[in-house]
């Protein structure tokens, strides 16, 4: 029996009517976890802690790992966890970039079989002075499994951080993501997701303009089939923040008259001279699209295929691996 409960609480409510304050959900979770170690080419150090996160879900006992990037990283640092016989990870990721370093991480996360599988990380990233980090995080779990990730990180002033989040796995999949932004700071978030059958995928990403001239901009690119339902919680606030942007976009295509697409973009703000911007944007895919490249030859599954990868495009362009790159193109064609 799964436990009732209620996570990823939106920062500002809106009416109950919705349904999107929160996540209320039955979750089947893991008493512990045994893990083994990650495949990566830097040394690693396992400890154990608690987690506990911004979604809500606690735990008494998790892996705990630290990342300390103390220069200029000229190849991304990779890790990857390949899930087997019902594996479950309850995993604190600490990443901290040093003033002045530079490097892209890629974590991948992926089935070996097709057994029910649990995967929670929480990510602490520190971004210190003039830092640089480019951190991909990559879903490939099969289509029986549950994973949770959050992520909070902290932008010095004049530091640069993009996460890209390739979300194209799972069953249950639940997503918390804040920054705070310092002056001069940039961080970007970009998601793609890929959702069919019964998936839900439910999102919550609360970014905070804290500093003059800091820039967020929030980039979300999905595709839902079948009986798959979205909710996507995007909020930017800005607060002692003269000078600052924020943008956040989510477009969402559907597939199916079944799936079920909820989307709430919200701008906070007491600031005069600041300049924030949000957009959502569901619908099926435009026949005049599908039309011209039907009249081209292509068939109608391969239209939509190129237009849907269209969309995830730039945002794939951002993984620092061809090889893992190519992976998450052939995951992503074989499940549309």
């Amino acid at each position: 029996m799964g436990d009732n409960m209620i996570l990823n609480e939106i920062p500002i409510k809106t009416t109950n009517g919705f349904n999107v304050n929160n996540l209320k959900i039955n979750l089947d979770l893991p008493d512990s976890f045994k893990y083994h170690e990650y495949k990566s080419n830097i040394k690693i150090k396992y400890k154990k802690t608690n987690l506990n996160s911004l979604i809500g879900l606690d735990y008494k006992e998790a892996l705990d790992i630290e990342i300390i990037i103390d220069k200029v990283f000229e190849k991304p640092i990779e890790l990857i966890y390949e899930f087997k016989n019902s594996d479950s990870l309850i995993n604190r990721i600490n990443v901290h970039y040093l003033e002045n370093s530079k490097s892209d991480i890629i974590f991948t996360y992926k089935s070996l079989d097709q057994t029910k599988q649990f995967n929670y990380i929480k990510f602490n990233i520190i971004m210190d002075k003039y830092s640089n980090g480019n951190i991909n995080i990559i879903n490939l779990l099969n289509n029986n499994s549950t994973n949770i990730i959050a992520s909070e990180s902290n932008l010095a002033e004049s530091s640069y951080l993009k996460q890209n989040l390739i979300d194209i796995g799972g069953n249950i999949r639940i997503y918390n993501f804040s920054s705070k932004v310092n002056s001069n700071a940039k961080s970007y978030l970009n998601n793609i997701y890929l959702g069919n059958k019964k998936n839900l995928i439910d999102m919550n990403y609360n970014y905070q303009n804290i500093g003059e001239n800091s820039l967020t901009n929030i980039k979300v690119e999905g595709v839902l089939d079948e009986k798959a339902t979205k909710t996507f919680r995007g909020t930017i606030d800005f607060n002692n923040s003269n000078n600052a942007s924020g943008k956040e976009l989510e477009n969402c295509l559907l597939l199916s008259d079944d799936a079920i697409s909820k989307s709430v973009p919200i701008l906070l703000c007491n600031e005069e001279n600041v300049v924030g911007s949000h957009a959502v944007s569901t619908g099926k895919i435009d026949n005049d699209k599908l039309f011209y490249l039907m009249s081209r030859g292509f068939s109608l599954k391969d239209a939509k295929k190129l237009i849907i990868m269209a969309n995830f495009n730039n945002i794939i362009k951002e993984i620092s691996n061809e090889e893992l790159e190519e992976i998450v193109i052939n995951h992503i064609s074989k499940n549309i």
